[in-house]
């Protein structure tokens, strides 16, 4: 591999590994949580409970936030999940 894949390869480690800590947090955050609407995504996701209809819609419904800032979709579930 060249210096640009091992690049590559290096930035998708590193999203990886910071997808796991974030994912196990979630997890840990949500063990105890019944929840009827679960939200998995990028930043997007992640902004959705600062917005008035998050408290109008959605939290009444006891929703679980997982989206993951900084992300994009490729990056957001490890390719052996998808």
């Amino acid at each position: 591999p060249n210096g640009e894949e091992e690049n590559q390869q290096s930035m998708l480690v590193q999203n990886v590994r910071l997808w796991m800590s974030l994912h196990h947090w979630s997890i840990v955050g949500s063990k105890d949580k019944e929840s009827e609407v679960v939200f998995i995504g990028d930043s997007l996701v992640q902004l959705m409970h600062q917005c008035k209809i998050w408290q109008k819609l959605f939290s009444p419904l006891h929703t679980l936030n997982f989206g993951i800032g900084r992300q994009n979709q490729g990056v957001s579930l490890p390719e052996t999940i998808t």
